[in-house]
């Protein structure tokens, strides 16, 4: 059987949140259909859809599918939705992302989010465990406020990284809900890799005194430190950014 690796990139709690194996049958191994169960997508997804307005009015949460070639071949030919025989088309552009993947959320809980790939159709698969494969498809769930406007209050920030947390809360496993550490950091990335400048500011004035450091390709800042510089917010220019609401560098873990 053609396997393809599968991976979350994310917050370590959640990395067991989305545990989808790959599998395809005889018919659709010779046809080079690839299919894993959607029923952890469309759950998930769904208890975010039902997140009361006053949880989303400064944050939500960006669900994000994209493939990896890993041969040097080409992406799949197509990604689709399947239950009951009948087949949903999704999205997939030149960069391997599928752009409308929150689609999910609204399909039959009991189907399918498979892949038609006919060009490694027939290709041995029996690798070890650690072998990467020869395509990737990863799933990242990453929080962000909604303005990008490069001024940010004290207010909205705080907002944000109560209800962060509270949509990590809504999709963890009961049995780590709790685990759930609080969010007290700001990380600011760019889709170029640029490094933004961030500054703390009083009366619409930059001030000095606000540390940033990097991890893992972001810039971090600490909440409390704005409050402690007596700020009024945050000012990002230089670069597209996204900012999100993040626990502490210490708290954060990814999964290999």
């Amino acid at each position: 059987m053609r396997k393809f690796k599968y991976g979350f990139m994310g917050i370590v709690l959640l990395a067991n949140v989305f545990s989808t194996q790959s599998y395809a049958s005889e018919n659709d191994m010779a046809v080079g259909i690839d299919c894993m169960p959607a029923k952890d997508f469309v759950k998930i997804l769904g208890k975010l859809s039902s997140l009361n307005d006053d949880r989303t009015d400064s944050v939500s949460m960006i669900p994000k599918m994209w493939f990896v070639v890993k041969d040097g071949g080409a992406l799949p030919g197509r990604v689709f939705f399947r239950h009951a025989e009948e087949e949903v088309p999704f999205h997939l552009n030149e960069n391997g992302v599928v752009t409308d993947f929150l689609r999910v959320k609204d399909m039959h809980k009991d189907g399918e989010m498979c892949l038609e790939d006919k060009t490694r159709i027939g290709k041995d698969e029996e690798k070890g465990e650690d072998d990467e494969g020869d395509l990737a498809l990863n799933i990242d769930m990453n929080l962000a406020y909604h303005n990008t406007s490069g001024t940010h209050s004290l207010a909205e920030l705080k907002d944000g990284l109560d209800d962060g947390r509270a949509h990590i809360k809504k999709i963890a496993p009961a049995m780590v809900s709790f685990m759930i550490p609080k969010f007290t950091h700001l990380s600011v990335s760019t889709n170029d890799g640029q490094i933004a400048n961030i500054s703390a500011f009083k009366d619409g004035v930059d001030i000095p005194g606000l540390d940033v450091t990097l991890f893992e390709g972001m810039q971090i800042v600490e909440f409390s430190q704005l409050k402690e510089l007596g700020a009024d917010g945050l000012h990002i220019t230089g670069a597209k950014y996204t900012l999100g609401p993040t626990p502490a560098p210490k708290d954060r873990r990814h999964k290999d």
